[in-house]
């Protein structure tokens, strides 16, 4: 193959590559924000708190002496979450924050599951559709992720094999060190970004009525899943600025005017 070529490959393979090891890096976090170790926990504390805000939970104590009413099989649904049925001889055994929590994990089994129902009434008729969180927070949303996360692995399997092809003597590192640090340039960039801003957030929660649900749990959550991926592209940034530097002191060793 001419020397043209060769090199008009190279640079189409490194570009693909850079690309493909971003997308990696990206999909990596959104695998680990939709995951149930992280989504679940999120799901709960949002359900929970928008359950101890409803006319079920403020009116706890009458809806106990209520249930002297009815007999323990007795169904009953709670207003905001009409999908969700409990007996009176449930709800007699919680306490307030007990019965919250025992609902919210009903509510995100059925959520997280891909098993809620659409939405067809007026909004607030539904216990889904308080949020769409399960655009992410959902093991289907999680399952797409991990597609589309092994398409990008596949491509950046793909790219550097290629790169390495294309690649003569020392070059061939060269090219490789050089993608996987300019891919993971812009992933780090970005989640030192979302680091900063939620941070920032954070220390607003102390003022009263300026902390919410969102902020309390899913920026959490998210700061949390920014940090690994932080830490993941930092690692691939690392790995790639060593390749480049074997590459440099590879030629100056061997004297080889082709470092491309």
């Amino acid at each position: 193959m001419r020397r043209g070529c060769r090199k008009t490959f190279q640079w189409i393979s490194g570009a693909f590559f850079v690309a493909a090891m971003s997308g990696l890096l990206f999909t990596g976090a959104l695998a680990r924000l939709s995951s149930p170790e992280v989504a679940k926990p999120v799901l709960r504390e949002v359900f929970k708190e928008s359950l101890a805000q409803s006319e079920f939970a403020q009116g706890f104590d009458m809806i106990q002496e209520r249930l002297k009413e009815f007999t323990p099989d007795k169904p009953l649904t709670v207003p905001g979450f009409p999908g969700i049925i409990i007996t009176a001889g449930k709800v007699a055994e919680f306490e307030s924050e007990e019965l919250a929590d025992y609902i919210s994990r009903k509510v995100v089994a059925a959520l997280y599951s891909g098993q809620a129902r659409e939405t067809t009434g007026e909004p607030g008729e539904d216990m889904f559709s308080i949020n769409p969180l399960s655009a992410v927070f959902s093991s289907p949303a999680h399952a797409t992720i991990l597609r589309f996360r092994s398409i990008a692995l596949s491509q950046v399997i793909l790219w550097g094999v290629l790169l390495l092809i294309f690649g003569r003597r020392f070059g061939r590192f060269f090219g490789l060190g050089m993608g996987m640090s300019v891919g993971a340039l812009a992933p780090l960039a970005v989640y030192t970004m979302i680091m900063s801003r939620f941070n920032e957030t954070i220390d607003l929660a102390p003022i009263p009525g300026v902390q919410s649900i969102v902020s309390a749990s899913i920026v959490s959550s998210f700061k949390d899943v920014a940090q690994s991926s932080r830490v993941e592209a930092f690692a691939v940034m690392v790995i790639g600025l060593i390749v480049l530097l074997v590459s440099i002191i590879g030629r100056m060793v061997i004297g080889s005017s082709d470092l491309k």
